[in-house]
C-alpha cells in the first residue's frame, strides 16, 4: 500500500500541476469576461402598446399625422413626454417597412379598462416606405431604459428581499 502511495506522490511531483493552473486560468478569464459583460452590456427595456393607429388632422395640403396608442396602466411609471418611440404597422406590409420614428407627445389622462391613451407625434425626418393613412393600425414600442444585466439582477434580488 505504501508503494502505491509513493508512486502517486512521485507522479504528482512530476506533473507539477500545470494542467490545474491552465484550467484555473481559463476559468478566471471566463469569469472576468462574464463580469465585464454583466456590468458593461446594455439591455434595452421597451414598453409595447396594446394597440395603436394613425390619426391625421388637417386638410390634405396640411397634414399633421400623429399616432394614438393604448398602453397598460402599469406602463405609466416609465413613460414621459419627449421619449423616442417606433410605430410598426400591422399586417403584411409591416415586414417591408422598418417602422416610423415618433416622440411621445402627451399622456391623455383618459384611463379606461386598466389602460391609458397616449399620443405620439411622428418625427418630420422619419420616412416610411408605406403611406401613413388615417386609421392605419399598428403597435408602438417606447424605449423605457438602458440597464446592465448586473443592475437587473440586483434589482430582482432587492425585490425578492423586500417581498419576504
Amino acid at each position: 500500500m505504501s508503494n502505491s502511495f509513493h508512486r502517486v506522490s512521485q507522479s504528482l511531483r512530476r506533473d507539477g500541476g500545470w494542467q490545474s493552473r491552465v484550467g484555473l486560468s481559463i476559468g478566471a478569464l471566463l469569469l472576468a469576461a462574464w463580469l465585464i459583460w454583466a456590468f458593461k452590456a446594455e439591455i434595452i427595456r421597451y414598453e409595447v402598446s396594446l394597440s395603436a393607429h394613425v390619426e391625421i388632422d388637417g386638410s390634405p395640403s396640411q397634414r399633421f399625422p400623429r399616432i394614438v396608442a393604448e398602453f397598460p396602466i402599469s406602463a405609466l411609471g416609465g413613460l414621459r413626454p419627449g421619449q423616442s418611440a417606433r410605430f410598426h404597422m400591422r399586417g403584411l406590409l409591416a415586414s417591408k417597412d422598418g417602422g416610423v420614428s415618433a416622440r411621445l407627445s402627451r399622456i391623455v389622462r383618459t384611463i379606461r379598462d386598466g389602460s391609458v391613451i397616449i399620443e405620439f407625434w411622428i418625427d418630420s425626418k422619419s420616412r416610411s416606405r408605406m403611406p401613413l393613412l388615417n386609421g392605419l393600425p399598428g403597435s408602438v414600442e417606447v424605449e423605457i431604459e438602458r440597464v446592465s444585466p448586473a443592475a437587473l439582477i440586483l434589482r430582482s434580488a432587492g425585490a425578492l428581499a423586500s417581498s419576504n
